[in-house]
């Protein structure tokens, strides 16, 4: 099953909305000293507007990126894309892609969490072994709800970001329920523009995220033909422990993949 999130209404206003919330966690900085250290060519799934790419594609390594949002991909076309750049658009659970094998993968900023269901996630992660080198390393973040999040079912539609702009502030509405058995967050947001001119909406967007627990990955990446190398609880490499509320994960392909999920 593939599970396609609406995110078109996100695209146009993606790099003021991550630029304001990604900056300050130093994930850009994250995967460049990994594609410095690891070499090319480098694979990122889930690139979107390019936010991570085209900073990982200043080190000189051979880039593709694979994003299956044609309005995300549209962004990143508008800029300026070096030549060592290239843009797949596919499915994280479905890609495949020439220039490899890869000596890095990489998902930055939560793709991972879109894939709902084990068996997509077991596509997903089927399709990285296939594309990396036998050397080559696999690194992901995702995000850990703490227990005050995990004990709340819904929230409401509220603001809960602003982020001051030229033209106004980019004002973000979101609610969500969260299913515990599921283990997912279903998100819906309102984007908006407010300034001495008024409110001009931006329209919506809903995805829905999976969660994951620490060991539950170790499990999930060893059936997959992974060995957990590191687990970071944040991109500045601190340690993984009950504060944490990300999870970077560096993996290394087996010698001989075993899964029966890979056959």
């Amino acid at each position: 099953m593939v599970y396609r999130d609406d995110i078109a209404a996100l695209a146009g206003v993606y790099d003021q909305l991550a630029g304001h919330a990604r900056r300050p966690s130093g994930d850009i900085d994250f995967y460049v000293d990994l594609a410095r250290q690891c070499g090319g060519p480098v694979l990122e799934l889930g690139c979107g507007t390019g936010r991570v790419l085209l900073a990982v594609a200043e080190t000189g390594a051979p880039c593709v990126g694979v994003d299956l949002s044609p309005d995300m991909l549209a962004q990143l076309d508008g800029k300026d894309v070096p030549d060592n750049v290239r843009v797949v658009q596919a499915p994280m659970q479905q890609f495949s892609v020439d220039g490899g094998p890869f000596r890095l993968i990489y998902s930055a900023f939560r793709p991972f969490m879109h894939m709902v269901t084990v068996a997509d996630q077991l596509a997903c992660l089927g399709g990285v072994h296939r594309h990396l080198a036998p050397d080559g390393v696999f690194a992901f973040d995702v995000s850990v709800p703490g227990a005050e999040r995990l004990a709340i079912d819904r929230i409401e539609p509220h603001e809960d970001m602003r982020v001051p702009g030229d033209d106004g502030d980019l004002v973000r509405h979101a609610g969500m329920v969260h299913d515990g058995a599921g283990q997912t967050f279903d998100i819906h947001v309102r984007f908006q523009r407010q300034g001495a001119g008024g409110v001009t909406d931006l329209g919506v967007s809903s995805v829905k995220l999976r969660y994951f627990f620490r060991w539950e990955l170790e499990h999930l990446l060893a059936r997959a033909g992974f060995a957990i190398d590191a687990v970071y609880g944040a991109a500045d490499r601190r340690p993984y422990d009950a504060e944490s509320k990300d999870m970077y994960v560096i993996a290394k392909p087996l010698p001989v993949p075993h899964s029966p999920a890979l056959r």
